[in-house]
């Protein structure tokens, strides 16, 4: 009876967006946030938390209103909860996936809250304070570079870790992955909040700080992600529909067909691509070894899939061993075919409808924004295909940390450029082309 009475406490109708002092405030976190991440990035699974679900209760009790609320996330975001529930009912292991599950609820629906917080920000304080979001990226970027040129004390001092003890160049991957997904809407934020040259300027301070920091570490996911944000805010055509229904299409046929283009692939360009990559430091074979058999056990059971985290349980795989000598895999280093072992063609079809829905609101946008989004959306695409687990939580922060950041950089009004040198500017160097 307590909780009905307590709902019925608050006023009807929109949420109230941030004050001033409160988007402030939100900043500033924000860009805490991002100095961590550069040493503690497995801290960004409690960040939606700490920003989204504590935020919104204070709210909630203080201001007996509604907190700013984003209606897609939370239905986004509940979709996903809901299908990694259900899938207990079918899963190899109920109990490994019901944790899981919990565990996802954990980061994405206070992650959903949080995105409500950054779309109610004042615009106006935006554009007078998120300067300090680009140059919390470019610190960031400048601790991994100043830490491992000289030893790299921070990261021992905070993951308790001897002078004595060789530290990998691994060890910084997450590091790198999580500034650079932000470093994208970082960037096309310092040229709103920074006019003409000085905010190329710090634009390309982020790409080489970026670049450095990531040749410290041998994340080749980092760096393919960051070439291709760069490319697409630099290069890709938005004002015309096709190319983005062409993008889109390519993506939806990708999801629908998953299983079959990663078998293809292992049968026919494995053995072509060993003069290359055979003897490198990358390792494409391996991957490719490892789609390939994920796809083949996953097109057991087709329509359902085997519940979510099924790869960390499954113990037969049948691998070939030609690359990849392992029979046991933590995921499928690959979001579409983890989608397919876990859920089948139900979670296929529902990845789709979620990438038709967010090209739908893309073409909504203004040909600025739909660059920004575009870039976030395919950089962190290409992580999800080559990299990580869909469900590590430190991921889902740093999708969330990203997206944010994101939501933030739309709300930016493009300061006035008034280019110095004596030429007419091209119209696509605007930051608004």
């Amino acid at each position: 009876m307590m909780i009905p009475s307590f709902l019925k406490s608050f006023p009807a109708g929109q949420a109230a967006p941030l004050s001033q002092r409160q988007t402030i405030i939100l900043l500033v976190a924000l860009a805490l946030v991002l100095l961590t991440a550069s040493l503690l990035p497995r801290t960004l699974s409690a960040m939606p938390l700490v920003l989204g679900l504590a935020p919104a209760l204070l709210w909630a009790g203080w201001n007996r209103a509604v907190p700013p609320l984003y209606p897609a996330a939370l239905i986004c975001t509940g979709a996903i909860v809901a299908l990694a529930a259900c899938s207990t009912l079918w899963a190899l292991d109920p109990a490994e996936a019901g944790a899981r599950a919990g565990k996802i609820a954990m980061v994405l629906i206070p992650g959903a809250v949080m995105l409500g917080f950054c779309r109610g920000a004042d615009r106006d304080t935006l554009n007078r304070i998120a300067k300090i979001i680009p140059l919390a990226v470019m610190a960031g970027w400048a601790v991994i570079i100043g830490d491992y040129y000289t030893g790299q004390p921070l990261y021992r001092l905070t993951h308790d870790i001897a002078a004595d003890v060789i530290i990998g160049t691994y060890e910084t991957n997450r590091a790198c992955m999580a500034l650079t997904l932000c470093s994208l809407p970082a960037m096309v934020m310092a040229l709103r909040l920074w006019p003409g040259i000085l905010g190329w300027g710090m634009a390309a301070a982020i790409i080489g700080l970026g670049f450095a920091a990531i040749d410290t570490s041998d994340s080749q996911t980092a760096l393919l992600a960051f070439i291709i944000g760069i490319a697409v805010l630099a290069a890709f055509p938005v004002v015309s529909i096709w190319p983005r229904r062409v993008l889109k299409w390519v993506l939806l046929a990708g999801i629908a067909t998953g299983p079959f283009l990663a078998i293809a692939m292992f049968r026919h360009l494995a053995t072509a691509l060993e003069p290359m990559f055979l003897d490198s430091s990358a390792n494409p074979l391996e991957r490719m070894e490892i789609w390939d058999f994920v796809s083949r056990y996953a097109l057991q059971n087709p329509l359902t899939g085997f519940g979510i985290e099924a790869s960390r349980v499954i113990t037969d795989f049948d691998n070939a061993k030609i690359y990849e000598p392992a029979s046991t895999i933590m995921h499928p280093h690959n979001g579409v075919l983890q989608i397919w072992i876990e859920f089948g063609a139900l979670g296929a079809a529902l990845t789709m409808a979620a990438v038709a829905a967010l090209f739908r609101r893309i073409d909504a946008l203004t040909p600025a924004n739909r660059r920004l989004v575009l870039a976030v959306f395919l950089a962190a695409c290409s992580v999800g295909l080559t990299g990580y687990g869909l469900w590590q939580g430190w991921w889902l922060g740093v999708c969330v940390l990203m997206a944010a950041l994101t939501a933030l950089t739309l709300k930016i009004r493009p300061a006035p450029v008034r280019f110095p040198l004596p030429f007419n500017r091209p119209a696509w160097l605007s930051p608004t082309a």
